[in-house]
């Protein structure tokens, strides 16, 4: 249960709006997760990627890049540069 208080929403059409938008991120939040790959410099906010791994039973499943975070990594035997997706519903 989510409830939201908006003092500034007076008429029943700007309450429709606010629930809608509510409802969305809502959805896109819950197919969420992250992924780690090497960095790609094409990859943008709100991209659609699609994801394939039979262990964990997807094939092609599309998700949406909802934030995006790169890490250089110092240790181990080579420096390496990391980017972290996080991903929500398409």
């Amino acid at each position: 249960m989510r409830q939201t208080h908006d003092l500034n929403l007076d008429t029943a059409a700007l309450a429709e709006e606010r629930a809608g938008a509510e409802l969305r991120h809502l959805a896109i939040a819950s197919q969420g997760g992250s992924l780690v790959v090497p960095p790609h410099c094409g990859l943008e906010l709100y991209d659609v990627v699609a994801l394939t791994d039979a262990a964990a039973g997807l094939s092609a499943a599309k998700r949406r890049v909802v934030g995006l975070t790169l890490r250089h990594v110092r240790g181990g035997p080579a420096p390496a540069y990391e980017q972290r997706l996080a991903l929500g519903a398409v």
